[in-house]
């Protein structure tokens, strides 16, 4: 956790009501140098349940927080819980189940992102996220799944010879560093099994700004994780970057009357109306309530994954390069780009007799 105010005291208690041997549970809450009252939050919660113990993560990153409490764990199984979602009460009893079934070296989970007593927010951009149009199309993390699956985006609960076999996280990343451990333990030829009866509950960003935000930090993660790992790579996750390259490219090219304006006007109002048949769809799920946010909410989620990706890749170039060529070429380009638009005149607009 890292400023978890809002949300510890939920976490601590959905596993502190664990419908399993309580002498069997160690919870280890490792925080990541938090400024708000997280630390007290929990301190008073462990002088009640003497299973809770805090420690210091003074890397504040999640993987430099996960390793921390993976050197620290004494269970032959090891659950990784997000400090702003929280679990049933039958999430470690059915994880030890499916171990012993299974014999799976890794568990996953489906995630449920839209909760109720959320604010309205928060529950549109979870009906957004977990739409067909808001996240990775060959990811089973918001659908109900039972069965042997790729652990990228799901694995979460590990036996402990896991990490013997394959290390720890890698604390060079920022984010996306679950999704980089899972690849070594695939590639590993590790198993993972899924069950949505391990579902775990996760409060979605409160703001457009946040998710934003929170979708450009993924991605630019992402982006490096493609450079590392290929294989956990899927075009779908570059889709919204390769969208705004073509989009800037005719947008450029329009205002340097290189191509028409009815091209990038097109590709807006293809984008526009694929938000609209997605929220659509999700209200149809969700409630109609949410319709007028949700093409907001995808447009936070698309634009943010494309300034993550590009500024991956920009940041990738710069260290090749140097950058001073390409950022004077920008420059120039821009320079021509605001010539050209600042002395546009599009034909005034009639309406039709």
């Amino acid at each position: 956790m890292r400023n978890e105010e809002h949300c510890v005291a939920e976490t601590l208690r959905s596993l502190i009501a664990q419908d399993y041997p309580p002498e069997r549970v160690e919870i280890l809450v490792v925080d990541g140098q938090s400024t708000d009252a997280s630390r007290e939050i929990t301190a008073r919660m462990a002088a009640d349940d003497a299973r809770i113990r805090l420690l210091d993560n003074p890397g504040r990153i999640a993987s430099a927080g996960r390793n921390i409490g993976i050197r620290a764990a004494r269970g032959r199984y090891v659950a990784i819980v997000d400090c702003h979602s929280f679990v049933k009460p039958d999430f470690l009893g059915n994880a030890e189940r499916l171990f012993d079934e299974t014999g799976a070296d890794c568990l996953g989970r489906p995630v449920e992102l839209f909760i109720p007593t959320d604010s309205y927010m928060q529950r549109v951009i979870g009906a957004a996220r977990t739409s067909w149009l808001g996240h990775n199309l060959v990811s089973p993390r918001y659908r109900s799944h039972r069965g042997a699956v790729s652990p990228l985006s799901v694995g979460i609960i590990y036996r402990r010879q896991v990490f013997d076999r394959v290390g720890l996280f890698n604390e060079g990343f920022g984010a996306c560093e679950d999704v980089e451990f899972n690849s070594r333990l695939e590639q590993a030829g590790m198993s993972t099994w899924s069950d949505s009866s391990l579902l775990c509950y996760y409060h979605p960003r409160a703001s457009l700004w946040a998710l934003f935000a929170q979708m450009r930090r993924y991605a630019y993660w992402r982006y490096r994780l493609l450079r590392s790992q290929r294989r956990a790579f899927h075009v779908s996750q570059a889709a919204p970057a390769i969208a705004a390259l073509i989009g800037v490219g005719l947008l450029a090219g329009a205002g340097l009357r290189w191509v028409p304006w009815v091209a990038p006007l097109s590709l807006g109002g293809a984008y526009a109306a694929l938000a609209a048949a997605a929220s659509v769809r999700a209200s149809l799920r969700r409630g109609f309530r949410y319709l007028p946010a949700l093409p907001l909410a995808f447009a936070a989620i698309h634009f943010g994954v494309a300034a993550g990706f590009w500024a991956g890749l920009l940041e990738e170039g710069r260290a090749r390069t140097g950058g001073a060529a390409a950022a004077l070429a920008a420059k120039r380009l821009g320079r021509r780009l605001g010539a050209r638009l600042g002395g546009l005149r599009l034909p005034p607009w009639r309406p039709s007799a």
